[in-house]
C-alpha cells in the first residue's frame, strides 16, 4: 500500500516538522510509508510529530531529553 504519490522521500524533512526532532522526521515519514500507512494516516501522525517538536522546543528540551515520562507529560 503506502503513499499514493511518487515523490522522492529520502532526505526530505516533512513540511511543518522543525525543532528538536526534525532530523528524525524524514525517516519517520519513510517508515510510515513502508509500513503501508495511507497518506492521510501518515499525515496525521506527522502533524502529531510536529506538535511534539513544538512542545519540546517550547520547554527547551532536546531529542536526547525525550523519555517515556516526557512523552507522558506531552500527552497529558
Amino acid at each position: 500500500m503506502g503513499f499514493q504519490d511518487d515523490r522522492p522521500r529520502a532526505g526530505l524533512v516533512p513540511r511543518g516538522v522543525s525543532g528538536p526532532l526534525a532530523e528524525f522526521a524524514g525517516a519517520f515519514d519513510e517508515a510510515l510509508a513502508g509500513k503501508g500507512y495511507s497518506a492521510r494516516s501518515a499525515g496525521e501522525l506527522m502533524r502529531l510529530a510536529a506538535k511534539l517538536c513544538w512542545w519540546l522546543q517550547s520547554r527547551d528540551l532536546r531529542s536526547a531529553d525525550v523519555t517515556a515520562a516526557v512523552i507522558g507529560e506531552f500527552f497529558a
